[in-house]
């Protein structure tokens, strides 16, 4: 075991320490502060590393684990890890617990479970949380917790849950990238905002649940489009969504406040219900259920001069809307504004299913987008390709000369069209020709 105690502990600049023995107890206090200097390094075998700071505990150096050591790192006044300083211990079992009764100020972790506590807990990035080739399992709470700084948060590993938990608020959310792993972010909050261009993207199967206040999206993208994907949000607030693709269903509920749709919400299963009003704040807000749409409200219209409120669904989907409200307003395109008598209009994005349920206290108009317009067929000769030398025109214009001259001897195909057995002629450039059964 080592033990060292002094007002201050400083491990210098480019100074390597190393402690050696698998199952070393390594306890470092300091009464004021403890400072790892730039590109310092502390490394241990396994055992544990007990650091207890009474003011500040700074890391401009990094620590390594070759085993599986438990690193658990204490301080009064707040820890802070400058970006590009790492807690390195990816083996199984190995675990750091960041704890502060100030701030915490977290950079790269690859560590299979981390546990950080404090008021505030702010992720500086670009990061990386989670050892590669191993489960992560991240807890993080606060009353104020930011994942934000120079990126998202970057989760590499063969499985993570993340849970993120906030008496008060997540703010200036940048995002969570769990790229090829798959895993759970669970969100307990009183509220989350986001910054703008936030992303929370996966390319493997994630589930996604919120439980708590305002859920303020509006400015990020939410990207889960492997299959098992979800997003699960239950709040008692405002809910705000942008660009939203997530494979499996898209459950977003609240028991007060609009749901205020940006971009797209897209999934196979989209629900949507508040007892407010459901409301699109931009032109490109829609809201796509190909296997089921559901959506629940008071009122549901596009907010502002002339904005529609489209929704879509697969050719076969089911599509049910549920108003409540007597009136809320026009949401029709500008050219076919709503009659009077009517509650309003939505637009629906063509295809349309003919599975739609609109069960409204009042007349709702829902306006079908015209199919678009097939492409005309136009007889057209080509010449000659301009992409090909002349020698190469001169043989495909031979060929072509004795393929017409073949079909124009052939006799004349009898076809009983009634019967459905047709028959077809296909040519090469070799000029071959062929009968095929259609």
């Amino acid at each position: 075991s080592v033990n060292v105690s002094a007002p201050n502990l400083t491990i210098p600049a480019q100074a390597q320490v190393n402690i050696l023995g698998s199952t070393a107890q390594v306890d470092l206090a300091s009464q004021i502060n403890f400072v790892m200097d730039l590109n310092s390094l502390l490394t241990v075998p396994g055992g544990a590393v007990n650091v207890d700071a009474q003011n500040h505990l700074t890391l401009f150096g990094s620590m390594n684990g070759t085993a599986a050591p438990q690193f658990d790192l204490d301080s009064v006044a707040g820890v802070t890890m400058l970006d590009g300083t790492t807690i390195r211990a990816p083996q199984a079992g190995s675990r750091v617990r960041l704890r502060s009764a100030s701030q915490v100020l977290v950079a790269s972790l690859e560590v299979p479970e981390i546990e950080i506590v404090a008021p505030t807990v702010i992720s500086v990035g670009p990061n990386t949380w989670g050892a590669i080739g191993l489960p992560l399992q991240a807890q993080v709470s606060g009353h104020n917790i930011i994942i934000g700084g120079a990126g998202p948060l970057d989760i590499e590993g063969t499985r993570a849950d993340v849970n993120l938990a906030s008496n008060t608020t997540i703010t200036n959310f940048v995002g969570v990238r769990f790229g090829d792993t798959p895993g759970n972010l669970n969100v307990t909050a009183g509220n989350m905002t986001s910054a703008s261009n936030a992303d929370i993207s996966a390319s493997a199967p994630v589930n996604i649940t919120f439980q708590g206040g305002r859920f303020d999206l509006g400015l990020a993208d939410i990207s889960l489009p492997a299959a098992g994907s979800t997003l699960d949000v239950n709040s008692s607030a405002a809910v705000l969504l942008g660009n939203v693709t997530v494979a499996d269903s898209v459950d977003a509920q609240t028991t007060a406040g609009n749901v205020r749709v940006f971009g797209e919400v897209r999934s196979d299963r989209v629900t949507l219900a508040t007892p407010a009003s459901i409301l699109g704040v931009t032109p490109e807000a829609q809201i796509t259920g190909l296997q089921q749409l559901n959506l629940s409200a008071s009122n549901m219209y596009g907010l502002g001069p002339q904005q529609t409120l489209a929704i879509a669904s697969g050719a076969a989907g089911q599509v049910v809307l549920n108003i409540s409200g007597a009136n809320f307003p026009d949401s029709g395109p500008p050219e076919l504004p709503t009659p009077e008598g009517f509650a309003g209009s939505l637009l629906y994005r063509f295809p349309q299913s003919s599975n739609l349920t609109v069960n409204a206290a009042n007349n709702v108009r829902v306006v079908n987008e015209p199919a678009p317009a097939p492409e005309p067929v136009a007889n057209t000769s080509i010449d000659s390709r301009q992409d090909l030398s002349p020698e190469t025109q001169a043989v495909v214009t031979a060929q072509l000369a004795q393929s017409q001259m073949q079909l124009g001897n052939l006799p004349p195909a009898s076809v009983d069209l009634s019967s459905g057995d047709w028959e077809g002629i296909t040519h090469t450039n070799e000029g071959l020709t062929s009968f095929y059964a259609a």
